[in-house]
């Protein structure tokens, strides 16, 4: 998981002597479009994207490689935060106020099979809490991945 911000650039990097093929893809409410979509042929070669849109995009290989997926969550602002390898995050900065607060996991079972063998896995995991920011102050939202 990785986070861009709308319109900023991502630079992705062969680094296998084989084929890889690099197709973007907007989930955007039910919609999924087509982001970018690119081959890589040789080692060592690399592409930037543009990410014109906000919300989520999904990277997966098109070239066979049924394994290789990840994911981009691409926002309007620069209140967002991947957990650290504890699942700790911190969003500094954020003015005084009230926010809801997005907990996003992509799902990780297994519930079908495409042709060509990749994976379809269960539905992402959503959680939501309101918080309020004090002036000058922080405050706590945990989530909890059951």
């Amino acid at each position: 998981m990785a986070i861009a911000t709308r319109g900023s650039s991502v630079t992705f990097v062969n680094q296998d002597p084989v084929l890889h093929n690099v197709h973007g893809y907007y989930y955007i409410g039910n919609d999924r479009s087509t982001a970018f979509n690119f081959a890589q042929p040789t080692k060592g070669q690399s592409s930037s994207q543009q990410l014109r849109k906000p919300g989520m995009v999904n990277v997966e290989c098109d070239a066979g490689h049924t394994w290789m997926s990840s994911w981009i969550w691409v926002t309007d602002n620069p209140y967002a935060a991947v957990t650290n390898a504890n699942g700790s995050y911190s969003i500094d900065g954020l003015p005084p106020g009230t926010y809801t607060v997005v907990m996003w996991h992509e799902g990780w079972k297994i519930v079908d099979t495409q042709p060509g063998g990749r994976p379809v896995f269960s539905g992402a995991v959503v959680e939501q809490h309101q918080i309020t920011v004090p002036a000058g102050g922080s405050t706590n939202a945990d989530f909890e991945l059951k």
